[in-house]
């Protein structure tokens, strides 16, 4: 039977798990600049509902006069993409972002449930869509080394799985705006290109076995 997160020893029913609120994905922006490493870690509203691995090999096609087929020569086996879809909800964002405490009510003895404003991983969609963009773009403060160096992107879901990689393609949908014209819903699509350790891509076990991403 299940242990109840963060409470040693307290046992849970397997029908209780459903209302167990799951770890969320967290993205950790790596980004290097004239003054170091730069690092922002922000958890997202809501994990993907899935999550796809694709991975390509190249081969170089051979022809040869008089075969009826092709001859295939293997060149090189590209990085892993991972496409990922992410949701923004405003309305779900500053529910999840306001705690109610107890406080007095001025000129009486009762007390009086107050909103009190927590941290926010993000403070509205066109914030969270700025931290993705900002994945697309190097810094420009450290001269031509530094623009030649992409942010690096960790994509971490507890207890599954971690990718450390860079933004090939982001694209955004916006699907619903405030009262006042203020974006409030979108959908964004990152694909991530995870990049491998040399090391461990080019064993025998790797060819063999194939290798860990995460």
């Amino acid at each position: 039977m299940p242990v109840f997160p963060g409470i040693p020893g307290r046992r849970i029913l397997p029908s209780q798990l459903s209302f167990i609120e799951p770890t969320k994905v967290s993205l950790t922006r790596v980004l290097s600049t004239a003054f170091g490493i730069s690092i922002e870690t922000k958890k997202v509203l809501f994990n993907p509902s899935s999550l796809k691995v694709v991975i390509e090999t190249n081969y170089k096609t051979q022809e040869i006069p008089g075969l009826a087929t092709h001859r295939v020569q293997y060149v090189s086996t590209r990085n892993p993409r991972v496409p990922i879809q992410l949701f923004f909800d405003q309305i779900e964002n500053n529910r999840q972002g306001i705690n109610q405490v107890q406080g007095p009510v001025p000129g009486s003895a009762l007390l009086l449930e107050l909103p009190i404003l927590t941290n926010f991983d993000f403070l509205s969609a066109e914030d969270f869509q700025n931290f993705l963009i900002s994945l697309m773009y190097p810094d420009d403060t450290g001269g031509t080394l530094r623009r030649e160096s992409p942010p690096r992107l960790i994509f971490s879901w507890p207890n599954f799985i971690n990718l450390t990689g860079v933004v090939r393609k982001l694209s955004f949908q916006y699907i619903d705006w405030g009262p006042f014209g203020r974006l409030s819903r979108l959908i964004a699509n990152i694909e991530l290109e995870v990049l491998l350790r040399t090391d461990k891509a080019n064993t025998s076990d790797t060819r063999n076995f194939g290798y860990r991403i995460g």
